[in-house]
């Protein structure tokens, strides 16, 4: 049995690589097309690390701290596309940097907001992330002020990335986690996260 968990794991971290790896090479491309070499030096810098992380199929869990720090390099890379158009923010309780939690857990959450719901609107859009802790557990959020799923132009508007983390979920925590999703009030799309706490 834990040699299939481990395989369907293996499986599904398997499955985001392709988006992530195509989103941020669509980045570069642009760079590289309008000739602002430097940056594109950079974002190629950017990617080697985030690939460096992801592609790490030994690593189950890391910390919040080292998940945040994969999502604000997704988000870097991500303001060549966006330009202007993006703003983010990141809010996280002091007390919860050391605590454990699955790889690739936030930014497939950051990803599929970019992608269903800031990249068919107009103007700026809104990504904000917030990890909390409260007894026993800790609680990650993670909201766009997007399109919306009504109003999304792509087919799939729940994402690859979610329909993925919730199996992932499944099967590291048993039934002891939560994801809910749904419409942010004002607009956009909101998901939320409960998950057990675990420092070790």
């Amino acid at each position: 049995e834990a040699q299939l968990a481990d395989s369907r794991l293996s499986a599904l971290r398997a499955q985001l690589h392709p988006h992530l790896l195509f989103n941020s090479l669509h980045a570069v491309a642009s760079l590289v097309r309008e000739t602002r070499n430097a940056e594109a030096v950079k974002l190629i810098a950017d990617l080697g690390q985030l690939l460096r992380t992801v592609l790490d199929t030994n690593r189950v869990w890391h910390s919040v701290a080292e998940e945040l720090a994969l999502v604000r390099t997704f988000f870097d890379i991500q303001r060549v596309r966006f330009e202007d158009r993006l703003v983010t923010t990141i809010d996280v309780d002091p007390d919860v940097s050391n605590t454990l939690v699955p790889v690739l857990l936030i930014q497939p959450l950051v990803e599929n907001a970019l992608r269903h719901g800031l990249a068919d609107k107009v103007g700026v859009g809104h990504v904000h992330v917030a990890v909390r802790r409260s007894p026993g557990h800790l609680t990650i959020r993670v909201e766009d002020d997007g399109v919306g799923i009504a109003q999304t132009s792509t087919p799939d508007a729940s994402g690859t990335g979610l329909t993925n983390l919730q199996a992932r979920l499944e099967t590291l925590y048993e039934g002891h986690a939560t994801m809910t999703t749904g419409p942010r009030e004002g607009g956009g799309f909101i998901v939320t996260i409960t998950l057990p706490w675990r420092n070790t």
